[in-house]
């Protein structure tokens, strides 16, 4: 642009000092020295526009490149393999896993105890709005399960729609989350694509499930609700069941906590406030269970389990054993970890 200023303003003043050129030659009191003086003149004000020109032609714009700082990456411990062996010490079966750069788990297969055979395997995939589906397929390949995120909404909600296929036939639902990962629709269909149930989720001023209404088939038929109590800490504790044609809660289930938010817990009552069955929970101090346990309508104690586990430093679990009601070993778990460097949450 500077060097195109430039051409025009000689093609300008060239031909004024022609001009005077000739004029001075044939004007009366011209002299020669004045046609030389101005001559002169006109000439230096080429020169000093050429000289202009040339001091504008060095002075470039200097154009800063933005400064894109590299996101800074944080190490995290993730578990890399489980093993699982019998009581005996062979291997029964092992899982290896594999993340994204976030540190999201994203595939995890599972092998028989020979190391070769795949019993199955799984692969996670984020899509563009950082939601991630979810496949399962069976040791040939066959898709097993699949979890498909559909577009976010702009209330903040996205459809979720999965299909199960097993040698009984395919299930299929669609769920409606926000990104908190609250439900607030689910419907089951049947192959036909018809209505199977529809569940609707109601939410308190804290954000916990407040009622949950089940509706039936394609005209929603109002099949069942349940309602929910927590403490002061947003635990639940109180858990309704109720039926159109029944007065008051059908069942009720109850849970306890200790004084680490521990659940130790859980029971159930039928409409007459007797007790159905009552599961019992003990914990150590990472809040893992140590044994579990379950009593019938009369007392009578079933599915006793006991665990034992090892821990690392960071207090992940290195190693669990699972017992039988008199202590014998039936299976031992082993987990294997490494630190990888991944991206901050976002």
């Amino acid at each position: 642009m500077i060097k195109n200023i430039s051409k025009k303003l000689k093609n300008v003043l060239l031909p004024i000092m022609a001009i005077s050129l000739v004029a001075g030659c044939g004007a009366q009191n011209a002299t020669v020295s004045d046609s030389v003086s101005d001559s002169v003149d006109d000439t230096q004000v080429v020169s000093e526009a050429e000289d202009a020109t040339s001091a504008e032609e060095v002075i470039e714009p200097v154009i800063e490149e933005p400064v894109v700082e590299e996101p800074q990456l944080v190490d995290k411990k993730v578990m890399t393999r489980e093993n699982v062996y019998t009581p005996e010490g062979e291997v029964e079966q092992f899982t290896t896993f594999e993340y994204d750069q976030w540190g999201t788990e994203i595939k995890s297969t599972k092998y028989e105890g020979d190391g070769v055979t795949i019993s199955s395997w799984s692969e996670t995939i984020r899509n563009e709005e950082g939601i991630y589906d979810y496949y399962v397929y069976y040791g040939d390949g066959s898709l097993e399960f699949s979890y498909v995120a559909g577009p976010l909404q702009p209330d903040g909600t996205y459809e979720v729609e999965s299909f199960f296929y097993s040698e009984y036939g395919t299930s299929h639902s669609k769920t409606i989350y926000d990104l908190e990962d609250n439900i607030y629709q689910e419907t089951t269909f049947d192959e036909e694509g018809n209505i199977e149930f529809k569940r609707v989720y109601e939410y308190d001023e804290n954000g916990h499930v407040s009622q949950q209404t089940t509706y039936y088939g394609n005209d929603e038929e109002l099949l069942a609700w349940y309602t929910y109590e927590y403490d002061d800490q947003g635990r639940e504790i109180f858990w309704y069941d109720y039926y159109p044609d029944f007065e008051g809660p059908r069942y009720t289930q109850g849970s306890e906590y200790d004084e680490n938010g521990n659940l130790v817990k859980y029971y159930t009552l039928n409409e007459r406030g007797s007790v159905n069955a009552t599961s019992y929970y003990e914990c150590d101090e990472y809040g893992n269970r140590t044994r579990y346990y379950w009593t019938n309508y009369a007392g009578e104690v079933g599915g006793d389990e006991h665990y034992v586990y090892e821990y690392d430093a960071d207090g992940n679990i290195l190693k669990k054993e699972i017992l039988d009601a008199d202590f014998v070993l039936t299976k031992t778990y082993t987990y294997e970890y490494a630190v990888i460097q991944v991206l901050p949450e976002e």
